[in-house]
């Protein structure tokens, strides 16, 4: 049996998805941890974690309190063509794992600033 996210959920991962991908949302690493990453903000936070460390599939997506008390998780399953839903969010955490640890590492500001130095004109941002 899949591990169902309700919809309201799948929304909110998709919305933190896109904005983290855009650099809208700031993430930090968990602890020491390299492959466990948090975004808080005023009404909790949310976190993607890689559960065997590698920055790769099984992931965790967890929803928590202000006082750091996990509402509820998520596994990612890859059931690649069997249940849409599934797949469907699969990739988002995916997604979302890759541009949270981007965001964590500074790569955005990254670019953008070896970008400015090495090629000033050149940059339409």
């Amino acid at each position: 049996m899949a591990n169902s996210m309700p919809p309201e959920v799948i929304k909110l991962l998709k919305i933190v998805t896109e904005r983290s991908e855009a650099g809208e949302l700031q993430w930090q690493a968990a602890g020491d941890s390299a492959t466990s990453f948090v975004h808080t903000g005023r009404a909790g936070s949310v976190s993607i974690v890689s559960d065997d460390g590698d920055g790769e599939h099984p992931y965790t997506f967890s929803l928590l309190t202000p006082e750091g008390v996990t509402g509820d998780s998520w596994k990612s399953i890859d059931n690649s063509g069997q249940e849409p839903e599934v797949e469907s969010y699969w990739r988002e955490l995916q997604q979302l794992y890759h541009a949270a640890r981007r965001s964590a590492a500074g790569s955005t500001t990254l670019v953008k600033d070896l970008l400015n130095e090495i090629a000033p004109d050149d940059i339409p941002f």
